[in-house]
């Protein structure tokens, strides 16, 4: 049950292509990859809960995470340099990584933040 609700809260993020759409591949890839980390986290927190509970914690918080993203896409690629922007905004992205979805670990590293 948790990777398949990992994989579809991944699923409403790496879906949209709004989210990025400002930005250039790499730069998009930079944003996908934190953002990764973030629905990692968010996921693992509902590891315990039924799904019903799960998905009416983790709508909301989707939904902030999708509206952070615009706002942090628009902001950097605003800037002269939009992925030096970007790696500003998002802090050290070392930390973030692409996370494999047919993996059980549900990207081990993120874990360690």
């Amino acid at each position: 049950m948790a990777e398949e609700r990992w994989q579809l809260a991944i699923e409403r993020i790496t879906s949209d292509p709004a989210l990025t759409g400002e930005l250039t591949d790499q730069e998009a890839i930079l944003l996908l990859r934190w953002a990764e980390g973030e629905v990692v986290a968010l996921v693992n927190a509902t590891a315990e809960l039924p799904e019903e509970a799960a998905w009416e914690q983790l709508a909301p918080q989707l939904r902030a995470l999708r509206h952070k993203m615009r706002r942090l896409a628009k902001v950097s690629a605003a800037q002269p340099d939009p992925l030096v922007a970007l790696q500003n905004l998002l802090g050290d992205s070392d930390k973030y990584p692409l996370c494999v979805i047919s993996k059980r670990s549900y990207c081990q590293d993120a874990d360690k933040r």
